[in-house]
């Protein structure tokens, strides 16, 4: 296995260790996984993969790989890895879902939800809470459109909103309704 300085800066080892090959490094619980994807590689599929490594400055690092194979007179020669550090978009992925979860569970508790609205599709869409104060599935086949939404309204009130999203539709602008 050849590989170039930067796939060994990626994976914080030193010139000095370059015989060690880079599979030795991903996380043993996906050690196989990678095995029959390089395998897969071989037999002339492209691959598209994503693992985790031991890195000797970090606990884990976050990769996406792909394998190409190298195709000499109909036959593979060998496979090219394009691997790219995705740890930073992992760690902000799980900052994501916990901020979600933390979100959640506050407007149950407060009883408060929470919606936004896609103009060009004419949907909004709306926080699991939300379906729970309108006594809604959030499962159940409810697309929640301005003309849907109004339904949940008094008579006197659904004017008054249709009117002041048109506006602000027209406008371009934000609403309030006194």
């Amino acid at each position: 296995m050849f590989s170039n300085e930067a796939a060994f800066k990626l994976t914080g080892n030193e010139h000095k260790e370059k015989s060690q090959q880079l599979t030795a490094l991903i996380h043993t619980s996906k050690q196989q996984q990678a095995q029959d994807f390089f395998q897969r590689a071989l037999q002339g599929e492209k691959v598209q993969f994503s693992t985790t490594i031991n890195h000797n400055t970090k606990k884990e690092l976050h990769l996406d790989i792909t394998l190409i194979p190298i195709i000499v007179s109909e036959q593979v020669a060998g496979v090219y890895a394009v691997c790219r550090d995705d740890s930073k978009e992992q760690e902000r992925s799980n900052h994501i879902s916990k901020l979600e979860t933390h979100l959640k569970m506050e407007q149950k508790l407060a009883n408060v939800g929470s919606w936004y609205y896609d103009v060009r599709e004419d949907k909004s869409y709306w926080s699991p809470q939300l379906y729970n104060i309108y006594g809604l599935n959030p499962n159940q086949h409810f697309t929640p459109s301005l003309k849907n939404v109004l339904q949940f309204v008094n008579r006197c009130a659904q004017k008054r909103l249709e009117k002041a999203a048109k506006q602000a539709l027209s406008t371009r602008g934000s609403y309030t309704i006194g």
